[in-house]
């Protein structure tokens, strides 16, 4: 877009394009509205500011984008409401001034940093990669263990677990080691469920507040075979 473009609360991949100058974005019944404009009357009778707006509805549950960029620094609001709707959904808010720069930029913190990223990649079938892979999940298992003991569980088998994913070489028998655990842990939490539901009289056919609890799926069930 330019500063001559009539196209108003243009939607361009993830950002959203404010190109008016008189735009005006507040919540209207939990949803952001976007009001942009107003456009140009070259000839004839001369409507309302308002029946002159592209307006545009934002919700919560799928805004569609992760910023909006103010193009024209001249006019037009953003209410306190707006702002705390933009903040609550992890929307970027950005002003430009007439020559491109920024004049505010305002969002949440994020965790996307490339040279972190890369970093990552370098890592991955390294050796340092394997030994952070086996501190971060040696130190997970003994997390689980010290909750197993909480709930009344033996929890020497994910100690075990625990040692000898800090010794492993292997990335599979790692994932393997982190599955079986995550088996045992999750099956406490089923023990503790079954025993409230076992001495909890509702007396209206409910079932307790935790019955249902299960291991994800995304733990492997053919890694539970862990190699020795």
């Amino acid at each position: 877009m330019t500063l001559d473009d009539t196209r108003f609360a243009t939607v361009a991949g993830p950002v959203l394009v404010i190109a008016g100058n008189a735009p005006a974005i507040r919540v209207d019944a939990g949803e952001l509205l976007v009001a942009d404009g107003p456009r140009e009357v070259v000839s004839g009778p001369v409507p309302p500011v308002a029946e002159r707006m592209t307006t545009l509805r934002l919700s919560r549950a799928a805004p569609g984008i992760d910023r909006i960029v103010f193009i024209r620094p001249d006019g037009g609001y953003v209410t306190i409401g707006a702002l705390r709707w933009i903040y609550d959904v992890g929307v970027s808010l950005i002003i430009l001034d007439w020559e491109g720069e920024p004049v505010l930029a305002a969002g949440r913190p994020g965790r996307d940093q490339a040279a972190l990223r890369r970093a990552q990649a370098l890592l991955a079938g390294s050796r340092l990669g394997h030994e952070i892979m086996m501190q971060v999940t040696a130190t997970k298992l003994r997390g689980q263990a010290a909750v197993v003991r909480l709930l009344g569980t033996d929890a020497g088998a994910i100690d075990r677990l625990a040692v000898e994913a800090g010794e492993t070489t292997s990335p599979s028998r790692l994932l393997g080691f982190e599955a079986a655990a995550a088996s045992i842990y999750w099956q406490a939490w089923q023990n503790v469920c079954a025993g409230l539901a076992a001495t909890r009289s509702r007396g209206d056919g409910r079932s307790s507040d935790c019955a249902g609890l299960k291991e994800p799926a995304s733990h492997n069930t053919r890694l539970l075979r862990v190699e020795r």
